[in-house]
């Protein structure tokens, strides 16, 4: 796409998407609503050769992993039929379905992004409920009508925020049902990029610090607050790679000069499909408040989850540490307790548009500094010594809401964090 962008004028690279903007959100809908009855010869064709198309899957890096990971648990369990040949198609511009069907080329019959194929497609999908299966996670739906739904335009449509919630119940006890089957570990990774990093046979870290506010991020994060950690894994033998493109400049940091600290968001290196490598082969990693870490968290792989006040949604699996945002109320300026900040998400916001951090009410509070140092090290020990049970905070922290993703989920937050806020419990 960078080639194009430099070789092909602007005004010629608007017109082919203002183009296929309007094949795919205005003539594929005028079709599957208005001439529903041209389709009728395809949809037999579809019926006749078993063909069922995977659809509603994000094009998100954390949706698409969780969203596929959800289709291949229902297929491993037996709840959706195995003998049906599953479609996944989309876009020729869907960056993130392209990378992810080069490293996870055997997970469907057909897998591709083709924007004849997917424009042939949504036509056929749209119009007969019974030629698809929606495995998103998402609370956005693309339909003709969704009676469950609040329509947010013509085409997009927004379940509500309990509906979205079950989605993700629902799927979080198909983990717990196949807890040691782990698809998306298995795949074709070309490991050049782990070369070119220098990191085969080295354990390395990553760092993914996000500073674009939105979602499960209420503050920005800053490069301050993980340097200790930084320097603690480049002075214990590790290797750092920073992953994301959010932070484009690091000049100001001494371990620049460092071979093992490495730059890779914003590198030449950089794509999705390498993102998938790095996280698969990694020794741990640090991602805040983003989607990416869904990558380490459906290959079951160690991470600290911060800089996230979604208390009721973090990751599953159990060699995740989590380190939230704490919430304190601009009316006494005095931190919400765990359980008023948990259902805050989940019941005081809008059901209607993004899941925004109500900034006129509330302060976030990142993690600290040593908070992180000792999260990262708490961390390591539950690798080397593989320490599961839960602690009496835990166990307080999870009578929260014991119907919620506590029944089903096995990370748990950061005990240091738990005996320093214990005041919130």
């Amino acid at each position: 796409m960078s080639i194009i962008k430099k070789y092909v004028p602007k005004f010629i690279i608007n017109f082919f998407l203002n183009l296929e903007s309007f094949i795919e959100n205005k003539f594929c809908f005028f079709v599957a609503r208005r001439l529903r009855y041209l389709l009728f010869p395809l949809r037999y064709l579809v019926l006749k050769f078993n063909i069922v198309f995977v659809w509603n899957v994000a094009e998100g890096s954390g949706h698409i992993v969780s969203d596929i990971d959800n289709f291949l648990r229902k297929k491993k369990l037996g709840l959706i039929d195995k003998k049906k040949k599953y479609v996944f198609v989309r876009k020729s511009s869907s960056y993130l379905s392209y990378n992810f069907l080069k490293a996870y080329p055997d997970l469907f019959s057909y897998g591709v992004t083709n924007s004849f194929i997917y424009y042939l497609a949504l036509p056929l999908i749209l119009s007969f409920e019974e030629l698809s299966i929606d495995v998103g996670l998402s609370r956005l739906k693309i339909s003709l009508n969704r009676k469950d739904s609040i329509k947010l335009d013509s085409n997009l449509w927004q379940i509500s925020k309990k509906d979205g919630y079950k989605q993700w119940l629902d799927y979080l006890e198909l983990r717990n049902r196949s807890d040691n089957y782990i698809p998306l570990r298995r795949g074709k990774f070309d490991k050049k990029i782990l070369y070119k990093l220098n990191l085969i046979n080295n354990k390395y870290i990553l760092i993914h610090i996000k500073t674009n506010v939105m979602n499960a991020t209420a503050k920005a994060g800053n490069i301050k607050d993980f340097l200790p950690t930084i320097n603690y894994f480049l002075n214990n033998s590790y290797k750092v790679v920073m992953i994301g493109p959010e932070l484009k400049s690091l000049d100001s940091l001494k371990m620049l000069n460092n071979p093992n600290f490495i730059n890779y968001g914003n590198s030449n290196h950089q794509s999705f499909y390498n993102d998938l490598i790095l996280f698969r082969y990694s020794f741990l990693s640090i991602v805040s408040g983003s989607g990416i870490g869904w990558l380490a968290d459906v290959m079951n792989k160690p991470m600290i989850y911060t800089n996230y006040w979604h208390l009721a949604t973090p990751p599953y699996n159990k060699y995740i540490i989590n380190l939230p945002t704490l919430v304190k109320s601009k009316t006494n300026n005095k931190f919400l307790k765990f359980k008023d900040q948990y259902y805050l998400y989940l019941n005081k916001l809008k059901d209607v548009g993004p899941e925004l951090f109500p900034h006129d009410k509330y302060i976030p509070v990142n993690p600290s500094a040593e908070q992180l140092l000792d999260a990262s090290i708490e961390c390591i020990n539950n690798i080397e010594f593989n320490v599961n049970k839960p602690s009496t905070n835990h166990v307080r922290f999870n009578n929260i809401d014991s119907n919620g993703y506590s029944k089903f989920i096995k990370s748990r937050i950061s005990e240091n964090f738990l005996k320093t806020n214990n005041n919130l419990l």
